[in-house]
């Protein structure tokens, strides 16, 4: 079993919590969808680019069930964390699959944060035609939630963007994989890190070495 730290337990909880009220809370009315229109999906690619795929999956897969739960859609409460939670999982895979490449990590992030936004426009589509019996009644829905896509691709770089900007937020949220980002050419901050340690190690060594030559 992979153990996880308190601080990350508690970046997991709150990542789902702020899915659920960014879905429940702030919502747009679509009749095509006999849903709405929402944020949550912009935390969720936010969870999977900034943590990994499993922070991605559980925001992205519990976050939404709990906010279709809270608004009375719970006949949706399957398909959306099926779809939502592979939405999460699927841009926090494609970050680190991407991130071996050593991107740009903003070229990065955007190539990881498309795919999976709109593979949700199919996911409903998908399951809105097995649920109404028509593919055509679904085809409504797709408009709307393109819309939302667009939208939480948007906001979820924006909010990458803007707390990558805010200095030592790397060091509070411990690890992560797009605030750490070591970037083409350039070394993370855990890295050198390393680096300055080793070479302070070395340097103390050549000291010791040093006096314990004089002293002979």
């Amino acid at each position: 079993m992979k153990k996880f730290s308190t601080r990350t337990i508690v970046i997991y909880a709150l990542l789902t919590a702020m899915t659920m009220v960014a879905t429940y809370a702030v919502k747009i009315p679509t009749v095509a969808t006999e849903g709405y229109v929402n944020p949550g999906d912009a935390v969720l690619l936010f969870a999977g680019v900034a943590f990994g795929p499993f922070a991605g999956f559980l925001a992205g897969g519990v976050g939404s069930c709990l906010a279709d739960l809270a608004a009375g859609y719970s006949h949706w409460i399957f398909p959306t964390f099926v779809i939502k939670g592979a939405e999460g999982f699927l841009a926090g895979l494609l970050f680190l699959a991407f991130r071996r490449m050593k991107l740009n990590k903003h070229m990065n992030a955007a190539l990881s944060i498309v795919p999976p936004a709109f593979l949700m426009v199919l996911g409903y589509f998908i399951a809105s035609t097995i649920m109404k019996g028509s593919a055509a009644t679904a085809l409504l829905s797709v408009p709307a939630n393109c819309l939302q896509a667009t939208f939480g691709v948007v906001l979820s770089f924006v909010l990458l963007f803007g707390l990558g900007k805010i200095k030592g937020f790397s060091s509070l949220v411990g690890k992560n994989y797009y605030f750490d980002y070591p970037g083409k050419g350039k070394k993370s901050a855990s890295l050198l890190t390393e680096t300055t340690e080793n070479t302070r190690k070395d340097s103390d060594k050549k000291k010791e070495s040093t006096d314990l030559a004089e002293k002979n």
